[in-house]
């Protein structure tokens, strides 16, 4: 009689404490196997190799008025890794970006000029944290602001700085002449308005295409105030070693 009360009562305890709870399973982060972020990258058009062409005038031209090739991950400062963009001009590099991609979002972590010239943007305490440019979801009619610190290095005897600065997009939609350029037509494609206080060379405006990348952008490729945005228009896209895009190098 013990036994079977002993017995009855160990089956009891062990129903009541059931099976050991479940670990939660580790999240593994973004797929980063194609660089930074393989999702955020195909919304951007930030695919490792990939070479944008673009013509600064209404017709495509030969050779490209202007290459733009995204480059392999590199790190930055603090071990912060970012996906380079690399403008070219006949084959001299006249400007690269550097991006962050934070939770799906586009960040513009440093841009340097030709010669020697660039801004990073950092946060107080001296990290490079970027200044946003797109956020994940970003579409037609919204409005963000960034306020960081901008690193700026310039050549001697001017040296380096950092100045408080207030970074602000504004999204809407692009007249039908921005929504086709000689790639062809972006009907989804939506306008961005820059705008930095104080300016160290920022793009007054580009027109995105979700899936694609930037179809249309103006830019100075220089942070002095008295150089004026010239606009590119998106002439060709090619991955550069596939065997559509060809082995040249991008812009040529």
């Amino acid at each position: 009689m013990k036994n079977a009360l002993f017995v009855t009562l160990a089956l009891t305890l062990c129903a009541a404490c059931g099976p050991p709870p479940k670990k939660p399973v580790p999240d593994a982060g973004p797929d980063s196997s194609c660089g930074l972020d393989c999702v955020a990258q195909d919304r951007y058009g930030l695919t490792v190799n990939r070479c944008f062409e673009y013509t600064d005038s209404q017709a495509a031209v030969s050779p490209p008025s202007l290459g733009v090739k995204v480059k392999a991950v590199e790190k930055l400062e603090g071990d912060q890794v970012a996906l380079p963009l690399e403008y070219t001009r006949g084959g001299q590099v006249v400007m690269t970006d550097y991006f962050l991609l934070g939770n799906g979002d586009l960040l513009l972590a440093r841009r340097t000029f030709q010669p020697g010239h660039s801004v990073t943007y950092k946060d107080g305490s001296g990290n490079i944290v970027g200044t946003a440019w797109l956020k994940a979801l970003t579409a037609s009619g919204e409005n963000f602001t960034t306020n960081t610190n901008a690193d700026v290095v310039v050549p001697d005897p001017a040296g380096r700085h950092s100045d408080p600065t207030v970074f602000t997009v504004a999204t809407a939609a692009p007249t039908t002449s921005e929504k086709t350029v000689p790639a062809g037509a972006y009907p989804d494609a939506f306008k961005m308005i820059l705008s930095e206080t104080p300016n160290h060379g920022v793009d007054p405006r580009r027109v995105f295409m979700p899936g694609t990348g930037f179809t249309l952008f103006s830019s100075s490729f220089s942070d002095l105030s008295s150089t004026t945005a010239q606009e590119y228009r998106l002439q060709k896209i090619r991955d550069i070693g596939s065997a559509d895009g060809g082995p040249a190098e991008c812009g040529f």
